[in-house]
């Protein structure tokens, strides 16, 4: 089941519509998750983090070189007073099974458990902003996709 599809179209119907702050959906990772299940969260985006997912100048567009980016991002400052290291990919089509796609991608020296991943309107028709991070990603990466939501904003 590719719950990436469906969390994205219920949180269509359910996430408030505002177009400075488009909808994310993502999950954090293992260790880092403060409920003992796996979850979506369903929110809108951080202004500042869709400011920069915007102005990256030639983002990658291909899921297969997703490990290949790492792109610093302001982040909700509620959850970190520093930026954070991404890999981002400006993905169109239909969202995959991330989980999968992703899982195939890792280098040998980094656990699926470890990675945070979440999806952004990019603002154009089945195109999305597709992001991971770990806490050992370059400088200061993050298990904690929550640092991309707009909560308290």
């Amino acid at each position: 089941m590719n719950l990436w599809s469906a969390a994205w179209l219920q949180a269509g119907k359910l996430v408030a519509k505002n177009p400075t702050r488009p909808i994310a959906i993502g999950v954090n990772s293992a260790t880092a998750r403060s409920q003992n299940q796996l979850h979506i969260h369903l929110a809108q985006v951080n202004p500042t983090t869709l400011a920069d997912l915007r102005a990256i100048p030639n983002p990658e567009t291909h899921l297969d070189n997703w490990t290949k980016t790492d792109v610093v991002l302001r982040v909700n400052k509620t959850k970190s007073k520093i930026p954070r290291h991404f890999r981002v990919v400006k993905y169109t089509g239909g969202l995959p099974d991330l989980f999968g796609v992703l899982k195939r991608q890792l280098p040998a020296t980094e656990d699926m458990a470890d990675q945070s991943i979440g999806v952004v309107d990019a603002g154009q028709p089945n195109t999305y902003f597709v992001l991971t991070s770990n806490p050992k990603l370059g400088g200061a990466g993050t298990g904690l996709m929550d640092m991309i939501y707009g909560w308290g904003v």
